[in-house]
């Protein structure tokens, strides 16, 4: 069952007249509310941040694709949401199921696009503009991005980006999660995760390599993380990772 916005995208689209998304705007209420901390945080990052359109930021050409869709081609960027874009990484190994997530995947003139995510069990059409945020005095995207191809670039790891900010009301409160909510919100699947401090034995170690085995030969989509207290930042390093982290399983 799909339930939409009462907003006719379409005509928005056909006007073809510059949108501009009144519900998520480009200014800094979109990317951080003060009243959701005690401190600054990240106020000094975020305040320094301006807002471009797709069309300034890729002046050379853009897509909302690429040829070919790689898990490798999404950068994070500087928002903590690493949890979302490692269950976004892990759905692009599944191009199909990506393409899905966009339902007008041709530039427009507009610059309107609708993402589609999972909300309490229902589809939902999120509305959004094609302003990103960018690095100051720049045209680098800040936070998610898809790497050039060819010289050209493709927005639909930041549009996807952008309309699970604007479900939850600004960018900043999507940084630090679980990925949980990223399978739910881009599949509308449940998930099950294991924790290694449990599976610390013989046993559980080989429960845990039987379920990963099963799951990769079935097709399910995987990720897996790092704490903060179960290794030192530097054996963490050694072995490539960092702490705190969420990584894709491919």
């Amino acid at each position: 069952m799909e339930q939409t916005l009462p907003c006719d995208y379409e005509l928005i689209i056909e006007a073809g007249r510059p949108f501009v998304d009144n519900e998520f705007p480009p200014d800094l209420t979109s990317i951080f509310d003060p009243s959701d901390h005690s401190e600054d945080g990240n106020l000094q990052l975020y305040s320094g941040l301006e807002w471009k359109r797709a069309s300034e930021i890729y002046p050379g050409g853009y897509s909302i694709f690429p040829q070919e869709i790689l898990p490798s081609d999404i950068i994070q960027g500087q928002l903590g949401d690493c949890y979302f874009i490692t269950c976004l990484a892990a759905l692009a190994d599944k191009p199909k199921w990506v393409r899905k997530a966009i339902k007008n995947d041709d530039i427009n003139a507009s610059g309107c696009y609708v993402v589609s995510l999972c909300v309490n069990g229902y589809s939902q059409d999120i509305i959004i503009d094609d302003y990103l945020p960018v690095n100051p005095g720049s045209s680098q995207v800040a936070f998610a991005r898809s790497r050039e191809q060819d010289g050209k670039g493709a927005i639909w790891v930041s549009l996807i980006e952008k309309a699970w900010a604007k479900l939850n009301g600004n960018y900043d409160r999507v940084s630090m999660g679980s990925v949980d909510l990223g399978y739910i919100h881009l599949l509308g699947v449940p998930s099950l995760s294991y924790k290694h401090l449990e599976l610390k034995n013989a046993q559980g170690r080989e429960f845990l390599w039987r379920r990963l085995i099963d799951a990769q030969n079935n097709g399910h989509l995987m990720t897996s993380g790092t704490a903060d207290s179960t290794l030192k930042t530097e054996e963490l390093m050694q072995n490539n990772l960092r702490a705190n982290h969420c990584y894709t399983v491919l």
